[in-house]
């Protein structure tokens, strides 16, 4: 089984990638929907202002773009496997002006 990982992993990275352009037409509205899921995460984290938070498989940047908002001297990690859905966290980020951000394109399996 750990021999098909590898292979697993760069066919979901490809297949992400591919979506891309759709998440990040789509993102306004999908954020949305999952907002809920994200406000719970933020109030059972406790991250506080000067917090490093990781945050793993994050795709277009959330919830880890909302919690860079809430910390005033601390720093969120966003990863994900996909480069191209990083692309679009970034442009997130710059839109909003969420500087206290560092993108790394990761495979969560092998963090």
């Amino acid at each position: 089984m750990e021999t098909q990982i590898p292979e697993i992993s760069v066919a979901q990275r490809d297949s992400w990638n591919l979506f891309s352009g759709g998440w990040k037409k789509w993102d306004a509205l999908t954020m949305a929907m999952i907002k809920p899921t994200g406000d719970a995460i933020m109030d059972h984290l406790g991250a506080t202002g000067s917090s490093l938070v990781l945050d793993i498989a994050a795709g277009t940047g959330e919830p880890g773009l909302s919690i860079a908002k809430h910390l005033h001297d601390g720093k969120v990690i966003i990863t994900d496997i996909a480069d191209k859905m990083l692309d679009v966290a970034r442009e997130k980020a710059a839109a909003e002006g969420i500087t206290n951000v560092e993108f790394r394109e990761a495979d969560a399996h092998e963090l």
